[in-house]
């Protein structure tokens, strides 16, 4: 099932796209990956494990383009400051939790929402207005 399709209206973002397991082939990297509640009283699920990735490679958006990703896959997105995108997003029946990835040993920090301050929604909007 769909999970979200991103459209670019400003800026540019890449993204790297993983696959996980392939015993066989010699990871790009090891990924920690744990599963965690979204929302208010955002915390961590399971313990982390270590995680073989395997890179797809890198892929570019623009304004005008948009992709489509579903709720298994795994990526890195790296927006260029004032990217902006809508994400129309198709939520699964456990909407509330999530699998999360990063690098290193530490634990997962926080996905906790939280009121962006003034100055963020100012240096975000001056951002995207720049790219235009």
């Amino acid at each position: 099932m769909l999970e979200q399709k991103r459209y670019y209206i400003g800026g540019i973002t890449s993204a790297v796209c993983y696959v996980a397991g392939c015993d066989d082939v010699l990871p790009s990297e090891i990924l920690q990956m744990s599963f965690i509640k979204c929302g208010e009283g955002a915390c961590t699920k399971t313990e982390p494990i270590a995680m073989k990735a395997y890179d797809r490679g890198l892929e570019v958006y623009t304004p005008g383009q948009s992709y489509s990703q579903f709720k298994d896959e795994v990526h890195e997105s790296m927006a260029k400051d004032g990217t902006v995108t809508i994400v129309d997003r198709t939520f699964t029946a456990d909407r509330d939790t999530a699998r999360v990835f990063w690098r290193g040993n530490g634990g997962w920090v926080d996905a906790a929402p939280r009121r962006a301050t003034d100055r963020e929604i100012l240096r975000v909007t001056q951002r995207a207005l720049e790219g235009f």
